[in-house]
């Protein structure tokens, strides 16, 4: 029987990084389209039927960018 590798022990390590890499793009895009969704609905709801916007809908997009900020911040991780 042949002797583990460096390479045999680097194959899951590299998978697992892949993996994390596809799931921080879902939920990147999954973000995105959840803000985009709401914009869309401001406007539907300001121009077709006439509400206005209040306060509180202001404090939950200041919120929802607050949370794209620290989703999409770069705060000195060092990326390889």
């Amino acid at each position: 029987m042949a002797e583990p590798t460096v390479m045999d022990s680097a194959a899951p390590v590299a998978s697992s990084v892949t993996a994390a890499a596809r799931g921080s793009r879902r939920r990147t895009r999954s973000l995105l389209l959840n803000v985009a969704s709401l914009a869309v609905f401001v406007v539907f709801s300001v121009w077709y039927l006439g509400e206005p916007i209040r306060w509180n809908h202001l404090a939950g997009f200041t919120l929802i960018a607050g949370g794209a900020f620290l989703v999409f911040g770069d705060f000195g991780v060092v990326r390889a």
